[in-house]
């Protein structure tokens, strides 16, 4: 039964097998719903507009906010990405 928690508690913030299934779950089913707004979107681009990039903004800060990505971040974003950087206003 070790395989089922090692992931769960293999990070800088462990998190019990409920706390991880609440946020796996709800994240993930947010995100299913936001995906077929998306696709109804691609074909009406007046309907849902910036639905899906927002329901993937919000998921994103909830996996942020848990502090159990951080290695993924430092993959993906690179070393020393600073988001508020990207929301200033160009001179």
């Amino acid at each position: 039964m070790k395989f089922l928690t090692n992931h769960i508690r293999d990070t800088e913030n462990p998190q019990t097998y409920w706390q991880h299934f609440r946020v796996a779950f709800v994240n993930s089913l947010k995100l299913l719903y936001a995906c077929i707004l998306g696709i109804v979107h691609a074909f009406f681009p007046w309907w849902f507009p910036f639905d899906t990039s927002t329901a993937v903004i919000k998921a994103f800060k909830i996996l942020v906010n848990t502090r159990r990505h951080k290695s993924e971040l430092r993959e993906h974003l690179g070393e020393g990405y600073v988001l508020e950087k990207h929301l200033k206003d160009e001179d």
